[in-house]
């Protein structure tokens, strides 16, 4: 298997290095990237990481800066692959006590850790893939038989890449047992290996037995730790002892959850970079391609008046494009007639400037429309549709002779609103208590005309009391 390993071991899957050139005391497990989280997964082989805070962290993707969410210790369940090499070159007694180690590993799995098993020879098999109880674990090992005469191991590759990727919030960890000699070709290219280990973003491991070549054990090595894993040496009398290292190992981990600005997948290689203040920095390609649906509509947060510009500075929720296209802005004056703008600035990705052709009118007011905005994901989100008064003439101090005294406030349209509301309430009232006393002196007055009726209808004088009815929604205007 060595030679074909080391044919397919890819410089892509870690730069890490000192600001000094020194070797690194951090490495990289591995990177899972579904926009805009981005969870990179370490090692920490120099007491770095406890040792320094979140603030003294940066990262980019190509360049774009990234925000740090947390450095902790990783917590998240593995999805552990096993993959037996069943070739006959393993020894028998190396044979058996890989496939015990195995059975140990799984009694000591965590309740978020799930185990599946690959075994690879003349064929490639997936023997369980996680979930099952320990007695199909032990059948299913038991059953294994060291009798192959190939071993297609790229076959294999293939074989993980897709059952790891069924997995979701979950550290991906592949342990190759063999004896890391591999005598057929190749069954993908080795590019093709390369691109499918950058988007899966699973680490290997492995463990060789102590009777591989030293040459054969050196390659095998330094394509294990490429991707990001360790290689052990194993004996048959301590396979158990040495799974169990490895597996203290990885369960030290730490988790930096980082996080991008959008949720835009490209699809295409992007270097992640990633600095540790004064102590380390390290680079590592990664390919966005899954992402985190996102159905929030960006929204205009602020519009502040920028009188020594001449302009307003408009804040969004979020990053949003489009700004400068046609039909976007409308600043309209208090009659509703257009305010000419002589340009539409873009200040960075959540803000612009937008400059009017003159100042704007004293004593009147402007309103803005902004609508068509898109924000920058995936699902290209609308912006809510904006339209606010954004000044009332009151940005500058009103000219000297139409100037308000300071302890008196002009007379606004909510202000005269509320006036004529006020005095319709009170005119009705009074209008509803005039006729009820207009209906009670009515029939006061019937009653006294049945007792003197001829001689009131003689005289035909009309009563204060009418009179009085008949004139007071006059004189009460």
């Amino acid at each position: 298997m060595v030679k074909a390993l080391w044919r397919a071991a890819p410089v892509f899957f870690l730069v890490a290095m000192l600001i000094g050139g020194s070797v690194s005391a951090v490495s990289v497990e591995q990177a899972q990237v579904c926009m805009p989280d981005i969870d990179v997964y370490l090692y920490d082989g120099g007491d770095v990481l406890s040792g320094i805070a979140e603030g003294e962290i940066t990262a980019a993707l190509d360049g774009a800066a990234l925000s740090v969410r947390s450095l902790v210790r990783a917590e998240q369940g593995i999805f552990y692959v096993y993959m037996i090499d069943v070739s006959a070159s393993m020894p028998a007694g190396h044979f058996s006590a890989a496939k015990q180690a195995v059975l140990e590993a799984w009694g000591r799995l965590r309740d978020q850790d799930t185990l599946a098993l690959i075994t690879f020879g003349n064929t490639v098999d997936l023997r369980l893939e996680g979930g099952e109880s320990r007695a199909k674990v032990t059948e299913t090992l038991d059953s294994l038989k060291n009798t192959d005469t190939s071993t297609k191991f790229y076959d294999a590759m293939d074989v993980l890449i897709d059952t790891v990727l069924q997995t979701e919030d979950m550290r991906r960890v592949a342990v190759v047992i063999s004896d890391g000699i591999d005598d057929t070709d190749a069954g993908m290219t080795q590019e093709a290996l390369e691109e499918k280990l950058i988007r899966t973003g699973v680490s290997i491991s492995a463990m060789c037995i102590d009777t591989a070549p030293e040459s054969g054990v050196a390659q095998f090595g330094d394509f294990i730790r490429l991707s990001g894993g360790e290689l052990y040496i194993f004996e048959p009398a301590d396979a158990g002892t040495v799974l169990d290292s490895l597996l203290d190992r990885l369960e030290g981990g730490w988790h930096l959850a980082l996080q991008a600005p959008t949720n835009v997948a490209s699809g295409e290689e992007a270097l992640l970079n990633i600095d540790f203040g004064d102590a380390q920095s390290i680079t590592l390609p990664v390919v966005p391609e899954r992402w985190i649906p996102d159905s929030k509509q960006p929204r205009v947060e602020s519009v502040v008046y920028a009188e020594g510009e001449n302009a307003f500075l408009v804040t969004f929720s979020e990053a949003v494009t489009g700004v400068e296209a046609d039909g976007v802005w409308m600043l309209a004056d208090g009659n509703g007639e257009p305010v000419a703008m002589a340009s539409v600035d873009v200040i960075d990705g959540v803000s612009c400037r937008l400059t009017m052709a003159s100042p704007p009118p004293e004593g009147s007011s402007l309103t803005l429309t902004v609508s068509g905005l898109r924000d920058v994901s995936m699902e290209s989100n609308e912006l809510y549709r904006y339209s606010e008064v954004v000044w009332s003439g009151n940005a500058s101090p009103p000219p000297a002779d139409t100037a308000f005294p300071a302890d008196e406030e002009p007379i606004v349209e909510t202000g005269t609103l509320i006036i004529i509301g006020a005095s319709v309430v009170f005119v009705v009232a009074a209008a509803v208590m005039i006729l009820r006393m207009a209906q009670k002196k009515a029939g006061v007055k019937k009653e006294k005309r049945s007792k003197k009726q001829k001689k009131e209808l003689d005289t035909e004088k009309p009563t204060a009391k009418f009179m009085f009815v008949q004139d007071k929604p006059e004189n009460k205007r």
